[in-house]
């Protein structure tokens, strides 16, 4: 188990201390403190967490923290769970649970991702004081933007494929579009979970958020959480459309190659009952003795092709 202890003073100012002795020293009401557990075992992280005098369903929600999308309220804690986006070649899912009781911020999450990291300087940017509720709503709208990136991403390679499938439909790949829908699938999975917890999250007010001292930005962070899910829903249905179009494609290139051959095979199947005929062994076959049938033979197969093949040509056969 790796844990990281921070403390935030009222001026954004963060200072790492010893997370070990952290639960044994009493905390200074005038700063937040942050400890980030990474890679923990759940009986592990409670030993731990008991030091830090929380109540008991505090510590049976971080026993269970990574199982699913919550919202628990309690009388002195608040404790949830959602899923984070992890930047990188191919986005990925990672559950992230919050903790937070008073001046005390615990996140709990699995492997290591640097986009958790809580960022004083963006509260004065918006407004606000470094408080418990500041910091919590920081962390939602840092995520959400954060996905709002990535679904952008994804919007604008939805939308170069959907151009080159207009102008050349053979420089999109069925791997490419295959991609894209493994990525959303991700995508969907996140967007959904943040939706949910984010909007109850701004209609949570309690003594540990405080909502109605965050001004509009509870209204903003559970706008963004809706529209990052309803875009990945509209992606996905438009890159179904997308992949539905490719099919389609590649199945007329497919017609048209039966068909080309079709015609083929139709302008020659009058040659080769030509060549099946004299090919015949009969001893009375007088066209053998002639002294121009084989040049005959071999005008009229020629006439018979090309008749054959101006008539398909004419009638579109070769479109």
């Amino acid at each position: 188990m790796k844990i990281s202890a921070y403390t935030i003073d009222t001026s954004g100012k963060t200072q790492s201390i010893d997370a070990a002795s952290f639960a044994e020293k009493p905390r200074d009401k005038d700063l937040v403190c942050w400890i980030d557990i990474e890679a923990f075992k759940p009986d592990e992280l409670v030993e731990y967490l008991k030091g830090l005098g929380l109540s008991t369903l505090a510590l049976n929600c971080c026993r269970d923290a990574g199982s699913y999308t919550r919202v628990v309220p309690m009388a002195n804690e608040l404790f949830f769970e959602f899923s984070a986006v992890v930047e990188g070649d191919e986005p990925d899912r990672m559950p992230v649970s919050v903790l937070c009781t008073d001046n005390l911020v615990v996140t709990l999450h699995q492997e290591a991702i640097k986009q958790l990291r809580l960022n004083p300087a963006d509260l004065a940017d918006v407004g606000l004081d470094v408080t418990m509720s500041g910091m919590i709503a920081i962390m939602l709208l840092t995520q959400s933007t954060r996905l709002s990136r990535m679904v952008r991403m994804v919007d604008d390679k939805v939308e170069s494929m959907d151009d080159r499938l207009d102008h050349d439909p053979d420089e999109v790949t069925s791997d490419e579009i295959h991609g894209q829908k493994d990525v959303l699938r991700v995508l969907d999975t996140i967007s959904s979970e943040q939706s949910a917890c984010f909007q109850v999250l701004v209609k949570v007010d309690s003594k540990i958020l405080q909502v109605n001292e965050l001004g509009a930005l509870p209204q903003v962070i559970a706008a963004s959480a809706q529209f990052n899910h309803r875009t990945v829903v509209r992606l996905e249905k438009r890159l179904g459309d997308l992949a539905q179009r490719f099919d389609m494609f590649q199945q007329d290139k497919t017609n048209g190659r039966l068909a080309a051959l079709t015609v083929i095979s139709a302008v020659f199947l009058p040659l080769t009952l030509i060549a099946g005929i004299w090919g015949m062994n009969f001893d009375d076959m007088p066209e053998l003795h002639m002294a121009y049938a084989y040049p005959v033979s071999l005008l009229g197969m020629a006439v018979v092709a090309g008749s054959l093949t101006w008539i398909f040509y004419k009638r579109g056969w070769f479109e």
